[in-house]
């Protein structure tokens, strides 16, 4: 069963990777919320998506509030060195 994190106010600079290395396929990671994609969080999250580990996506909350989130592709994630 796919389940949804919420990241968007945890602060720290492995917190997306931590969160990330623990979901499976089909789990959803919501890195931010606001009327622009950032936070501490959109690096990581952009990095990831550039290695295929996950999809971006938004979700309309209100006419100028959007959740950001990382969507978890199959492709397995390398062991950490």
């Amino acid at each position: 069963m796919s389940r949804v994190i919420n990241i968007a106010a945890e602060r720290g600079n492995t917190v997306f990777e931590d969160t990330l290395r623990n979901t499976q396929y089909g789990d959803s990671i919501v890195y931010h919320v606001g009327e622009y994609a950032g936070g501490m969080h959109r690096a990581p999250a952009m990095q990831a998506s550039n290695e295929g580990y996950v999809n971006l996506v938004q979700r309309k909350l209100s006419p100028k509030l959007f959740e950001y989130i990382a969507q978890r592709r199959k492709k397995k994630l390398k062991k950490p060195q």
